[in-house]
């Protein structure tokens, strides 16, 4: 069979991994760069229809020699050289998926044994995430649970980032069962691409029914239903003509002048020109594409796509010389990395840079980590993945090499493994569980419901403070517990809109009891890159009240210009209340300071120092959930009082 080394797709890989690993640690500069997973996928598709295109070239001559020169061959041989071949296929399907599979097993149980001895908060309901992953069915499992990927989780699991390599899995599956039979059934391969296409298309419109806009794309971006046309792109992309294909035919139809004339230019200029405008399309989608926009849902994701089977169509023959820098040898060898690299970047990133201190350099230096992850991945690809460094244990000495062979007769590798195997299965089935992930969960989907019907509601009418009070239930009346009769009475005919995230959701009874005109927006993983559409809308719609309380931050940091196209946005008739974050994350003092200082560069920017005054009590951490991060009752209605405090 043929092999051919694309080193260029290699350094298009540590790209998209750059990507993903930027989204998670800056979403507000990358916040498209989940989208690394899609050029994961169409070079899957694109590399294995590739393979098994060869593969049955090499069969149908092979065959061919057979028919010809043994022609006395039996039905009976026939049939047994197809089960044979069947046998071969199913083989080639296991080795794949166990080039996948083992590593990460190794992964799964290093990971299992560092959260156990130094961070045994993360093993709540870890089980089902760490038995489904190594099923290869972890994208299912999440979406069952009704697990999100955007946003932050009271009990966040290390393995959340396994949906992808179980969908790939379950892909790979599928193809290279159906593909041998579309080839058997369709010899032409113009007409096994409209198929392929066809196959896509089924996908996209999947994903675009699927999609509720306003609602946590999750379902849609674990799904293998609404994930396949990314995978089936590239495998269209494999029945394409090479530009070395293209050449050829141009140069048979036309003249040989003309033909020399446009050969020159397929083989220089144009790919290098098609290479810049498809990497800086790619770049531009990174940096501009949302996670809950609609416009990634009904056409975005699939224009990504577009362009990077264009990127590769260009790259694989390396015609003109910008293919070159994608051939560089510093980011073909980071770029084989990559496997290793996804394999532990968010267990990282999840056991430390989401970890709810900022009191260790380790924790609150995003470079550290990222040196951590480089050199984990290196060692991992070489050690475990690749298994082509060995040292050494023999000496010189022959009484030394006797010790030696004795320890080395003894076989601790193989006691090693199956002590890490046995620990990691002690700690999967000992992992505590909890349901209070779940009624979080149930109960934000609750206020999501909440906030929409009150927003529908409109205007309250109310007489006095003293009557709404007395109508409200005792829950409610506790809300006050804070606010002087003074300050409450003030809210309650004062309209004003509040943009938030999770956090706000949490306390959307609350603020609806202490600010009955009140108009949230709020969703749960909101960042300020999300918010500014929603509040285009609400300002194209008339739905922003006078007064606007902002607050955003816990989720990641932003860029000033993000937030002046934010606040320019509400515009300056308007008074805006900037409320600073609590979260102890390395993000929250770049987050404040930008706050401060918008605060002091526009007159109608007002500050509520909500962090500051979080850090200074003694009590503070009783006011929040286990996650260190989100309100108990207690946290809102201590939040609440500061607001209506402050909010004039």
């Amino acid at each position: 069979m043929k092999k051919h080394f694309l080193p260029a797709l290699d350094s298009l890989r540590l790209f998209a991994m750059i990507a993903i690993i930027g989204y998670h640690y800056f979403e507000f500069a990358l916040p498209g760069g989940f989208l690394g997973v899609n050029v994961f996928l169409i070079l899957s598709g694109f590399l294995l229809t590739r393979q098994l295109n060869w593969r049955n070239e090499d069969h149908q001559l092979y065959q061919a020699d057979i028919d010809q020169n043994y022609l006395d061959v039996n039905q009976e041989s026939r049939a047994a050289k197809r089960a044979d071949q069947a046998l071969i296929q199913w083989r080639k399907i296991g080795q794949r998926l166990l080039k996948i599979w083992l590593p990460m097993l190794v992964m799964v149980v290093a990971s299992l044994i560092f959260i156990y001895l130094f961070r045994s908060d993360l093993l709540v309901n870890i089980r089902n995430s760490a038995l489904a992953s190594l099923a290869l069915v972890n994208n299912f499992q999440q979406i069952i649970a009704g697990q999100s990927y955007f946003a932050n989780s009271l009990s966040p699991s290390i393995f959340t980032h396994l949906w992808y390599l179980s969908l790939y899995a379950q892909l790979v599956v599928i193809w290279q069962i159906a593909y041998p039979l579309l080839q058997r059934t369709i010899k032409n391969r113009g007409k096994r691409l409209l198929v392929i296409l066809a196959l896509a298309l089924a996908s996209i419109i999947a994903m675009a029914i699927i999609f509720k806009p306003g609602q946590d794309p999750s379902r849609v971006y674990y799904g293998l239903d609404t994930r396949a046309f990314s995978f089936l792109i590239g495998a269209g992309l494999a029945l394409l003509p090479s530009q070395a294909e293209l050449l050829l035919q141009v140069v048979n139809k036309n003249a040989e002048e003309d033909s020399q004339k446009t050969g020159s230019m397929l083989s220089s200029w144009l790919p290098s020109l098609v290479i810049i405008a498809s990497s800086l399309a790619l770049l531009a989608m990174v940096t501009k594409m949302t996670a809950q926009a609609s416009f990634t849902y009904y056409g975005g994701m699939v224009l990504f796509d577009m362009v990077t089977a264009l990127l590769i169509w260009c790259l694989v023959d390396g015609q003109g010389f910008l293919a070159q820098v994608f051939r560089f040898k510093p980011f073909v060898w980071l770029g084989q990395q990559t496997f290793a690299a996804y394999l532990f970047y968010y267990p990282i990133f999840i056991i430390f840079y989401s970890q709810t201190t900022t009191e260790n350099n380790f924790t609150n230096n995003v470079i550290i980590q990222l040196v951590t992850l480089a050199v984990i991945a290196i060692l991992f690809q070489g050690f475990v993945i690749n298994r082509n460094w060995r040292v050494s244990l023999e000496s010189k000495a022959p009484s030394v090499n006797a010790w030696v062979v004795k320890f080395r007769a003894l076989n601790w590798s193989l006691i090693g493994k199956i002590s890490a195997l046995a620990l990691a299965g002690l700690v999967i089935f000992t992992a505590p569980t909890s349901d209070q992930a779940q009624a979080w969960e149930a109960e934000n989907a609750k206020n999501i419901n909440y906030i929409a019907e009150k927003n529908r509601a409109g205007i309250t009418e109310i007489k006095s403070f003293e009557d709404y009070v007395s109508q409200l239930p005792e829950d409610q009346q506790a809300y006050y517990d804070y606010i002087s009769k003074q300050d409450a009475a003030k809210h309650l005919d004062q309209p004003i809109s509040f943009i938030g995230d999770s956090l706000t959701v949490g306390a959307a009874p609350g603020i609806y009891t202490v600010f009955p005109q009140a108009n949230i927006q709020a969703e749960v993983g909101m960042q300020v890159s999300y918010a500014l559409p929603v509040v285009q809308s609400m300002a194209a719609n008339n739905e922003l009240a006078a007064n606007v309380v902002f607050f955003l931050g816990s989720n990641g940091g932003f860029s000033q210009d993000q937030l002046d196209a934010l606040l320019d946005t509400i515009g300056s008739d308007r008074q805006i209340y900037l409320v600073t974050t609590h979260v102890t994350r390395p993000w929250a003092s770049q987050v404040n300071q930008l706050l401060t200082q918008a605060s002091q560069n526009r007159d109608n920017v007002h500050l509520i120092d909500w962090g500051g005054y979080f850090a200074g009590q003694a009590e503070a951490g009783a006011w929040l959930r286990e996650d260190g991060v989100h309100f108990n009752e207690e946290g809102i209605k201590q939040w609440l009082g500061m607001l209506a405090t402050e909010v004039n």
